[in-house]
């Protein structure tokens, strides 16, 4: 019996499957990773009833276009996020931290973050994913964990659990608009030269879209 899948047709910028993150390997090499933002994370999860560490996918930016090739199911995209619900010839302008439903061949179009960078997406039961070290986060740098350790790429199958319910619920949500980054001193502050800490401390620097995770 075929699962229930999404068919990817655009990966957007950065798009991969992230949880709490890998634990208790990083004596071979392998960093923490997981979500960036922990908060919309679990958020994303509570909203659909999910255990709150069931794996999301991350986006950054512009997130991915996926059409539902089989099944149905229940969703929910956290964050300051602007997207689309396509069926048939009819547009639904979606809000974000809410649940919606979607149908053999509805489309998802998730445009764009909003003043910010990171926005979660998940189901209702979770993906159809392996895990690797007990984790579904994913090292694209280190190919290693969910989906061979790669992001999300154009027509690759997104295997999703059964899901039925016929709820929506939903978070109402304020969003600060300043832009100012806090810096925290890390424990390896002594691994860099004072010269280097000084202009980093009192330089102007932007965030460009090559950036990563």
């Amino acid at each position: 019996m075929q699962s229930n899948y999404f068919q990817v047709q655009r990966g957007g910028i950065h798009s991969t499957f992230q949880d709490t993150g890998f634990k208790n390997v990083q004596h071979i090499g392998i960093t923490t990773g997981g979500v960036i933002d922990n908060h919309l994370f679990q958020l994303a999860n509570k909203l659909l009833a999910n255990d709150l560490s069931s794996p999301v996918i991350e986006f950054a930016n512009q997130g991915p276009l996926l059409e539902l090739k089989k099944g149905r199911c229940r969703f929910a995209i956290t964050g300051n996020v602007a997207f689309n619900i396509i069926s048939k010839n009819l547009i639904t302008q979606g809000i974000p931290n809410r649940t919606y439903h979607l149908y053999e061949s509805d489309k998802l179009d998730i445009l764009t973050t909003i003043k910010s960078n990171y926005g979660y997406f998940t189901v209702e039961g979770g993906f159809n994913l392996q895990k690797e070290y007990g984790c579904f986060s994913t090292l694209t740098q280190s190919k290693i964990g969910a989906n061979e350790g790669n992001k999300i790429i154009k027509n690759q199958k997104i295997n999703i659990n059964n899901n039925l319910s016929e709820l929506n619920t939903k978070i109402e949500m304020d969003f600060k608009t300043n832009n100012i980054i806090r810096v925290v001193r890390g424990p390896q502050m002594n691994y860099f030269m004072l010269k280097k800490i000084k202009k980093f401390f009192e330089k102007n620097f932007y965030v460009s879209k090559t950036t990563n995770r």
